[in-house]
């Protein structure tokens, strides 16, 4: 059985400990715990082909990366699960990332725009973080923020595009090919 959240907004701390404790995964957006739901087999097929990019061509430098089962805590202390970030420092906690350099979110029907707008403030409101990028597994339209000396520049593109992370050019194409000679529904 997992353990259920307070009815008050809840600290780190304290969401921490219930998050070790629970058998589904939460986020936490204005101390308010919110249940995960899960992807749908298309979303975790192109989830799994990013990631098997971004780990082959980062490898053997700085960057880890992490697909859905890492949190990220935003400099307001709220915390997600992104579906895939790459961090090129050391983890100041155990238990979860705070200085991401590329977060990925490969939308789900469950998603809703006030989610997204929210994600997207949290997220280029971290330092570190120099592309989120926001992939639909359906239309393969793709937004990507890209950090610049002046601020943040956002483009929309095309499951054609290619994404340089850490000098590593992510082939969306070929993401969307092994997506579509695995996918069954």
């Amino acid at each position: 059985m997992s353990a259920q959240p307070t009815g008050g907004p809840m600290s780190l701390a304290d969401y921490l400990t219930f998050e070790e404790l629970s058998e589904a995964r939460h986020e936490l957006l204005r101390g308010q715990v919110r249940l995960m739901s899960g992807g749908t087999e298309r979303h975790d097929l192109l989830v799994n082909a990013i990631n098997v990019q971004l780990v082959q061509g980062l490898r053997g430098g700085p960057c880890r990366v992490f697909p859905h089962n890492r949190k990220l805590l935003t400099a307001d202390g709220n915390i997600y699960y992104p579906d895939i970030l790459v961090n090129c420092a050391s983890a100041a906690d155990r238990r979860y990332e705070n200085d991401a350099v590329l977060v990925i979110e490969v939308l789900s029907p469950s998603n809703t725009r006030d989610e997204l707008d929210d994600k997207l403030e949290h997220y280029l409101g971290l330092p570190s973080i120099r592309v989120y990028m926001t992939v639909d597994p359906e239309s393969g339209a793709v937004t990507i923020y890209e950090r610049h000396d002046l601020g943040w520049r956002s483009r929309m593109a095309t499951r054609r595009a290619d994404v340089k992370v850490e000098g590593f050019a992510l082939d969306l194409a070929q993401a969307f090919m092994d997506v579509e000679g695995q996918v069954t529904t």
